[in-house]
């Protein structure tokens, strides 16, 4: 048993426990039919009386039992309802879905993840190998600072073209540096060149 105190907070239809000694890490459940905010002890008894079947525990002690969220199909389309996808993502993400292979393009909460972490990292260069149609590295692109570049290796041309047109219509172009080609030489050769560090 722990001896701190979880509260469970309603929030959409899941139920968020926010733990003090642990506030950065949320466990969303899904409840049924909890209209209030209450307070609950937390150990596994109080816990269990909150519906958990969206939730998986690490039973290995070295994670420390620790529970993550199972995205259900609920939780997702919530997800994709709120996520903050600029106009230009989007046309790029519909016309991609058209497409051939249009499985490997990034969902928008992935690329909103990626492009909070260039924000946070303050990153100035980046590298993605594998561009497909461009969303994630136009993503990218966009939260990226002025003099700030991503280098986008794809090997396909039909794709680049697809990418390098959307780089131009979001005015990103001058961020993105596209090498055509196999990212494995592509990357051999930025080493070679001096440009393998990051700073």
């Amino acid at each position: 048993m722990y001896a701190s105190w979880g509260v469970v907070h309603r929030w959409a239809d899941p139920v968020v426990v926010s733990r003090p000694y642990c506030p950065f890490v949320p466990v969303i459940q899904p409840v049924r039919g909890l209209n209030v905010s209450r307070s609950v002890y937390h150990n596994a008894k109080a816990l269990s009386s909150v519906a958990n079947t969206d939730t998986v525990v690490a039973t290995d002690d070295n994670y420390g039992h620790k529970e993550v969220i199972s995205v259900n199909p609920r939780l997702y389309d919530y997800l994709l309802a709120n996520v903050r996808e600029p106009e230009i993502l989007r046309e790029l993400r519909e016309e991609t879905a058209t497409l051939r292979g249009s499985q490997m393009q990034v969902s928008p909460d992935q690329a909103q993840l990626l492009a909070m972490l260039v924000q946070i990292l303050g990153a100035e260069r980046c590298i993605e190998v594998g561009v497909y149609t461009g969303y994630s590295s136009l993503a990218v692109a966009l939260a990226l600072p002025e003099g700030g570049q991503i280098v986008a290796c794809e090997r396909d041309a039909k794709s680049l073209e697809v990418a390098q047109r959307y780089y131009e219509r979001a005015g990103v172009s001058n961020k993105v540096n596209v090498k055509h080609g196999l990212a494995a030489d592509t990357l051999k050769s930025m080493i070679q060149n001096g440009e393998g560090g990051s700073s």
